[in-house]
């Protein structure tokens, strides 16, 4: 992508995480990236420190590239999509909120742009994260998977509606893991182990066991098989997990984080339209 030209408006801890990944790997010059924040002050250090071009003006930095992505939030995208307007040449914008929608998205921009739904997690702060792409534009996909590539692994969706359930999975999940790892950590903790001791251990084992699973591709029942021995310790605790019905509650989780990013999305797109509708008065 040497050569081209990218925009990247919001540059918070995914913007930013994003526009590092780029450049470690040498996707973009350096001067070829606009980078558009609110934060005057931050966008001047990531300027200087980046060697990027920055600008606090969303409709400048629109304009400057044939490639967009939206790295803001769900909320404050009716304002942001209202500052976008097209120009001559052909755009690929792609948004990284959970919402709102392509058709909302679409309504606003106008015909006769390529529009991709991304859906990265925290993981990007590190070079590992999990993002789920949706667009109806093949070359437009296709780029964004060259995009995301580089703070991470990518997965394509073949409808739009599924993005909700991998939001729920891997935007979410983080904080589901979490919480299961404090448990683990304070059981450890509670038998005499040191928290920093106790937080290496299941941490690590969670990054070995991730790992594991996506170089085998072994179904998580196999993987538990060879942990488990008949007789063993690994199967009290794992009685234990199955009477407080933990298994149950990740299951459930899922399923109430997917409907409630249905909600919002629903929300925002009946918003965008009230503004959309208020623009052409």
């Amino acid at each position: 992508m040497k050569g081209e030209k990218l925009s990247i408006i919001g540059c918070g801890n995914l913007g930013s995480s994003l526009l590092r990944g780029l450049l470690q790997r040498e996707e973009f010059s350096r001067s070829d990236i606009t980078i558009c924040g609110r934060d005057a002050t931050q966008l001047e250090l990531l300027g200087k420190e980046l060697g990027v071009v920055t600008t606090e003006s969303v409709k400048e930095a629109y304009k400057a590239s044939p490639t967009v992505i939206l790295a803001v939030k769900p909320g404050d995208m009716p304002g942001v999509l209202s500052q976008c307007h097209a120009g001559r040449g052909s755009k690929t914008v792609i948004s990284v909120a959970t919402a709102p929608s392509i058709d909302t998205i679409r309504a606003s921009l106008g015909a006769g742009i390529a529009i991709v739904r991304a859906n990265p997690n925290i993981g990007a702060a590190v070079g590992l994260s999990m993002t789920s792409l949706f667009s109806e534009d093949g070359e437009a996909v296709a780029l964004a998977e060259r995009i995301f590539n580089s703070i991470g692994l990518t997965l394509r969706v073949t409808e739009e509606r599924y993005l909700d359930i991998c939001s729920a999975v891997a935007a979410s999940g983080p904080a589901f893991l979490y919480l299961a790892a404090q448990g683990m950590i304070d059981g450890a903790v509670k038998k005499g182990l040191s928290r920093e001791i106790a937080r290496v251990l299941v941490m690590q084992t969670f990054v070995g066991a991730g790992a594991l699973s996506l170089e085998t591709e072994l179904d998580c029942e196999e993987l538990q098989s060879r942990v488990i021995t008949p007789g063993g310790t690994t199967i009290e605790g794992m009685e234990q997990l199955e009477v407080d019905g933990v298994r149950g509650s990740f299951l459930r989780a899922v399923v109430r984080t997917t409907e409630r990013m249905a909600e919002l999305r629903g929300g925002l797109d009946t918003k965008q339209s009230s503004v959309k509708l208020k623009r052409k008065r």
